[in-house]
Formats: C-alpha cells, structure tokens, sequence
C-alpha cells in the first residue's frame, strides 16, 4: 500500500496535478505530475489530451523521473475512453470507465 498526495490546479481548459508517495510501499518518495487541456466541447461530448511524468518504476523502466504517459480522452455524461501510450515502456491502454 502507498499513502499519496497530490493537488490540482485548473483555469479555463487547463488541468495540472502533482502528486508525490509519502508512506507505504514507496520509500523512495516517487513524483508524478500531469497537465491536461479540453481541446473540444460539443454536443455533450469533451475531448481531452494529456501528458504526464513521474519517477515511479510504474511508469518508467528504470525509476528515473520520465515521460510516463501521453493521452486523449473523450468523455459525455458518465462514460468515458480513454487512449493512453507510455512511451518509456512503449506499451499503450485503451481504458473505458463508467462512474456511479
């Protein structure tokens, strides 16, 4: 288990997140930070691309603070997909979520 922290800063089309492990599995503190931009708004669907670094051996081969992932959802109402590539590991994710 990992105790995390993390804060969020949005303006307009524009999200920003920091976060770093404080406790638990994590000894070495790792850092993860993400921006994001709406980039479309219509007909109830929003597009989004995002960008993120961090040091976390999650993210990146060798624990070295790296690009982690590179990305663009698309979201209307509850639903929403999402195109993730980590280019460090060179793998990708199509993730699909639903909230409640």
């Amino acid at each position: 288990n990992v105790l995390e922290a993390s804060v969020t800063y949005e303006k307009d089309d524009l999200n920003l997140l920091a976060a770093i492990n404080f406790a638990g599995f994590d000894t070495n503190h790792a850092k993860y930070v993400e921006a994001g931009y709406k980039f479309s708004s219509k007909d109830g669907y929003t597009a989004k691309a995002f960008v993120g670094a961090g040091n976390e051996v999650y993210y990146t081969l060798s624990g070295d603070f790296k690009l982690g992932n590179v990305g663009v959802s698309v979201s209307k109402d509850r639903f929403t997909g999402a195109y993730i590539y980590n280019p460090d590991r060179e793998t990708s994710n199509l993730v699909f979520t639903a909230s409640f």
